[in-house]
């Protein structure tokens, strides 16, 4: 193995130690998965190949990540770490083919600094942290480059193959792909001489073309059905001041002024690492073209109808910056390389040029799998991001409970689905959970209209909002009288858990407490002795009907087990009796385990 073999593999294990354990031990699970991964895991989700395809058709991408991940989905399981080190093996991937795109074009030394710019980049880490496409899609840029550098260099039938197949895995990936085809054909046209070399080119230009041309006809219809134009941020200084770092790396000032040496490195030589080698025009015009394309496109196409200047929209660009920068690098030599590439490493590995925080969709799915009660449904209005939300809920309950997308409702002109949420889904409920992230208070006011009252709230804490989570049940439940402590406190309904949930749910009213008082569900055995019992205090405030749950202790022996429930002083203990004159009552029988 030779000495840059060495280095490239010393690289390789470098960005894998900082990929797969940085975002969680012992895997990739410590970031909650965000909106547009659920949407992956959902596409991907079908048992067959065919109902994949019918999915993503309604969509806006091509299919082949969904159909690998549907397959190793199949082989190597479901856990979000699983899927999501798919990217992880397609970036790792990605660098490889970095350092023999720099090796091919410029020096081995330039395509180790490239591989090693790539493995750094937090951006990079996003990506490859993701059950999404942006790896695998930058897997294919970066093969079709090298592709077509080294069809260049010799053409011959299978290199003439990698050149099709990797356009064709690109354009099966992304659309941006149609990007890169077009800075491959500028790059062409610069290039490549004599032109009657044009022929087998515009070939294979032409076999990639037909073959993607089926999906080309979807294309149209995603674009016209779902629009093709992402969220994305104004085309202001405020913007680029946003994404620079992002997409290129701090200290900004070093990464451009590497950049800049790169961009002149044909022309002027000014430092002596160019001495022996000078990089050509012709070698710098491609990673130049990749760079600049994608920015010129984002300026000339935005207007008042489409925006296109996002992290997502310019991924592309990081494997050409990366190759900058590398090429911007051997501009040094001796300690000023060794010395430069040090701080490029400590400052990589010791900021982030990179701050996102998903919302907390995981957390909220851990608290309704121990809370929620099956027969319950919940409604979302979670701004697109109801897959996601529910594939947390699948693996803490093991069921799919996703009943209505209230995000769904409110596009709805007409409120069509508005009434079926009523009477489809909610005609026979007295009660149901929502979880909220926005603003809607006239649909509040229409589950009120509807003889539904809030009864519980909790927030989850996301940048500076939050999202919350409602619980709502009918006022004809205060009709309904369980236990009266004292003639103060009214126990309207007990819903026991069911064998495979965990909590003891209790509806509440009561006018405004004289004193601090907590309600007490108590476990006992069927000889009447009591095992263990779970308190909360009850509000202080006048309320019409409220919602409390009481969690099942997880330490609590298998069996059958009464549930009682009392009322007591927090401060001195007394207890309010039960108008049986008890201190507390039996609601029913429980089992554990079994």
């Amino acid at each position: 193995m030779t000495r840059n073999a060495v280095w490239a593999c010393l690289i390789l294990g470098l960005m894998a130690g900082l990929l797969i354990p940085a975002v969680g031990t012992p895997g990739l699970d410590t970031r909650s998965l965000w909106g547009d991964e659920g949407w992956s895991i959902r596409f991907a989700d079908p048992s067959s190949a065919q109902g994949v395809m019918h999915q993503v058709v309604e969509d806006r991408h091509p299919p082949f990540y969904f159909l690998m991940l549907h397959e190793w989905r199949r082989v190597a399981g479901d856990s979000v770490p699983t899927m999501r080190f798919l990217g992880v093996l397609a970036s790792l991937l990605t660098a490889a083919l970095l350092y023999q795109f720099g090796k091919a074009m410029y020096t081995p030394t330039a395509g180790l600094c490239a591989m090693l710019i790539f493995a750094i980049s937090d951006k990079q880490a996003i990506f490859a942290q993701e059950v999404r496409h942006y790896s695998i899609f930058l897997m294919w840029v970066v093969a079709a480059s090298l592709a077509l550098v080294l069809w260049h260099q010799r053409p011959s039938r299978w290199r003439s193959v990698a050149v099709v197949l990797t356009l064709l895995g690109g354009l099966y990936t992304h659309v941006l792909m149609t990007v890169v085809i077009l800075i491959h054909l500028i790059y062409n046209l610069l290039v490549l001489r004599p032109w009657h070399r044009w022929t087998p080119l515009i070939t294979l230009y032409g076999f990639a073309f037909f073959g993607a041309l089926p999906w080309f006809m979807v294309t149209i219809y995603q674009y016209q059905v779902n629009g093709g134009v992402t969220p994305s941020l104004p085309l202001t200084w405020e913007s680029v001041e946003r994404l620079a770092p992002e997409m290129l790396g701090n200290p900004l000032v070093l990464i451009l002024g590497l950049l800049g040496l790169a961009a002149i490195s044909p022309w002027v030589t000014v430092a002596t690492g160019w001495q022996a080698k000078r990089p050509t025009w012709q070698a710098m015009s491609l990673p130049i073209l990749g760079v600049t394309i994608p920015l010129m496109l984002v300026v000339l196409l935005t207007s008042d109808r489409i925006t296109l200047l996002n992290d997502r929209n310019l991924a592309l660009t990081l494997p050409f910056v990366a190759i900058l920068i590398g090429v911007g690098i051997t501009a040094f030599h001796g300690f000023g390389r060794v010395a430069l590439i040090v701080f490029i490493i400590l400052n990589g590995l010791l900021t982030a040029d990179v701050e996102f925080t998903p919302p907390p969709w995981r957390n909220i799915g851990e608290y309704m799998g121990t809370h929620h009660q099956q027969a319950d449904p919940i409604i979302f209005n979670v701004q697109g991001a109801s897959p996601t939300l529910n594939y947390y809920l699948r693996e803490e309950t093991g069921r799919d409970t996703e009943r209505v997308s209230m995000y769904d409702l409110l596009r709805d002109p007409n409120r069509e689905l508005l009434t079926d949420l009523r009477f489809q889904y909610l005609d026979d409920e007295t009660g149901f959970w929502v979880v909220y992230w926005g603003q809607s208070p006239e649909l509040f006011a229409t589950f009120d209209s509807w003889g539904f009252q809030q009864t519980f709230t909790k927030r989850f804490t996301h940048q500076a909002s939050g999202i919350d989570l409602y619980r709502y049940d009918a006022t004809v439940l205060l009709d309904e009288v369980v236990i009266l402590y004292g003639e103060q406190v009214t126990l309207h309904q007990v819903q026991l858990p069911q064998p495979d949930e965990s909590v003891v749910a209790l509806w509440w009213s009561h006018a405004v407490l004289d004193m601090p008082l907590n309600g007490s569900v108590i476990f006992f055995d069927l000889a009447g002795n009591a095992i263990t019992n779970v308190d909360q205090p009850l509000r202080h405030e006048q309320t019409t009907l409220y919602y409390a749950d009481y969690n099942v202790p997880d330490d609590l022996p298998l069996g059958d087990y009464q549930v009682g429930v009392k009322i007591y002083n927090a401060i001195d203990g007394n207890i309010l009796p039960t108008t049986s004159n008890q201190d507390y009552e039996i609601v029913g029988t429980i089992s554990i385990g079994g």
